[in-house]
């Protein structure tokens, strides 16, 4: 079966897309819930218009007062290979509030972007090294709603090790988002019919073992596996992330885990999405102020109940 993948943000209300698998199913996608006010505090929107001034939807998560991470296709664009980086200091984020573009909450613009060097579109649409961060114009002020995300470990191997006995210990993970609620697939494209969800939505993933998603992810691309990709389904079938969610936090037990990088979309409710570990980029990216050593966790605790964001 082809496999494509979708780089996950929103620009329009109803959009096709390319599908290789031959089926006239209809298809909406139930399940999750809508975040509770203050569920997530550390979890943002990012508008980031690009070079044809289209608006780029996607989520984000706060690092420090004056940072933040989403997934690296979320702030460019590609075109015959070449990178195009968006309009950075015309993006926005939004904090501190479940409503989408909601101002309720605090807001910012963006100051600069940093991103891996080795960051490019495969060919079959995913992004190799899908990670960003961004210097916001304004700190946030921290408060009941607004909050910085906690990392297992700040320490890379502490990290992986962590990470490991999640997946063996078989706990599970929530998915965030303000992403698309409803598609079909016709005459072979996939059409997104509903676009993102006016409050953010939560719903809970199970992450694969290392070796399943590795043998998966390998069959079709270039593995990022060894960088810190991670396969996940939905514990509740028919659960997916969809346009929107990219950049989005995967949350398991108190930490966040990763960014939302890419998926296949279908309507089989079979295939699994794909997260980017923070971990290969704790030093550089998320805390390069010297991390070695430094561990903000208590104790991971498990079973872990999570929410993912997702579309009705």
């Amino acid at each position: 079966m082809p496999k494509l993948y979708f780089k996950i943000f929103v620009i329009f209300l109803t959009i096709t897309f390319p599908y290789n698998i031959s089926c006239e199913s209809h298809g909406k996608i139930k399940g999750g819930r809508h975040a509770k006010p203050g569920e997530f505090p550390f979890m943002g929107l990012l508008i980031s218009p690009n070079n044809e001034g289209i608006n780029m939807l996607c989520g984000c998560a706060l690092v420090t007062t004056t940072k933040i991470v989403t997934a690296g296709h979320c702030l460019m664009t590609w075109e015959n290979g070449r990178r195009i980086l968006n309009e950075i200091e015309e993006g926005e984020v939004f904090f501190g509030t479940i409503h989408l573009k909601s101002r309720e909450g605090q807001t910012s613009k963006l100051k600069s972007v940093k991103y891996p060097k080795e960051i490019r579109l495969q060919e079959a649409d995913s992004v190799m090294h899908d990670y960003a961060t961004a210097e916001l114009v304004t700190p946030m002020v921290l408060t009941d709603t607004v909050k910085v995300m906690q990392v297992y470990s700040k320490n890379k191997q502490e990290f992986k090790n962590g990470w490991d006995e999640l997946v063996a210990s078989k706990g599970t993970c929530l998915i965030i988002g303000w992403g698309a609620r409803d598609f079909r697939v016709e005459n072979d494209s996939f059409v997104v019919t509903l676009g993102a969800s006016p409050i953010l939505k939560t719903a809970v993933a199970q992450p694969w073992e290392e070796e399943k998603c590795e043998k998966y992810v390998g069959l079709w691309e270039l593995s990022m596996v060894p960088f810190g990709e991670v396969c996940l389904l939905g514990v509740t079938h028919g659960e997916i992330i969809l346009p929107g969610d990219s950049g989005s936090p995967l949350m398991c037990g108190d930490y966040v885990w990763g960014v939302c990088s890419t998926m296949i979309l279908d309507d089989t409710g079979t295939m699994p999405f794909q997260y980017l570990l923070h971990w290969h980029y704790l030093n550089e990216f998320l805390y390069p102020e010297g991390a070695i050593g430094s561990s903000i966790r208590p104790e991971i605790s498990i079973p872990l109940f999570f929410i993912i964001l997702f579309l009705r």
